[in-house]
């Protein structure tokens, strides 16, 4: 009969914990029992959960009220920045440095790219060559995107593209 390595009782095989694993085919068996694996899971949600503790810099941080953003090199407040553990830096609080409105720049920039092989400013010039107005609605894409959620607004850019 199997031990169990964390509490070194004698178990049945049908008390031992078993495993997954993708790479083997089928099951095999934990160095422990299933009482162990639960109790290790408990904890481990547990301190997984005081975690959760929500974000903040600590006033003696640098940026804690106000920073220079990377890209656009825009003076802003600490409101406009991501903030994220990390272990390298001042305290394990880091604050990203780019703004979160360089950031969607990014992303809709990356997203034009990946998506229709155009660059961002290709992009621009196509929107401003339409009068700023989608190809197919004639309306003002200003105020398209107003109305329209966040998933349609990528819609919107597959519309106005369609004049490739």
């Amino acid at each position: 009969m199997p031990v169990c390595e964390k509490c070194a009782k004698q178990v049945s095989f049908d008390d031992m914990h078993y495993q997954t694993n993708r790479s083997k085919d089928g099951r095999y068996m934990s160095s422990h029992c299933i009482d162990c694996e639960r109790e290790y899971q408990f904890q481990y949600k547990k301190k997984k959960a005081n975690l959760k503790v929500p974000l903040a810099l600590p006033n003696d941080h640098p940026f804690s009220n106000d920073r220079t953003s990377n890209e656009c090199g825009e003076f802003k407040l600490a409101k406009n920045f991501s903030i994220g553990r990390d272990g390298r830096s001042f305290k394990a609080i880091a604050m990203q440095s780019k703004c979160k409105s360089c950031k969607e720049i990014q992303k809709s920039k990356a997203f034009i790219k990946r998506r229709y092989g155009i660059t961002y400013e290709e992009y621009l010039q196509r929107l401003e060559d339409q009068d700023n107005k989608c190809a197919i609605w004639r309306s003002s894409v200003t105020k398209i995107k107003e109305q329209v959620s966040s998933f349609k607004r990528y819609l919107l850019i597959m519309i106005i593209l369609q004049e490739r």
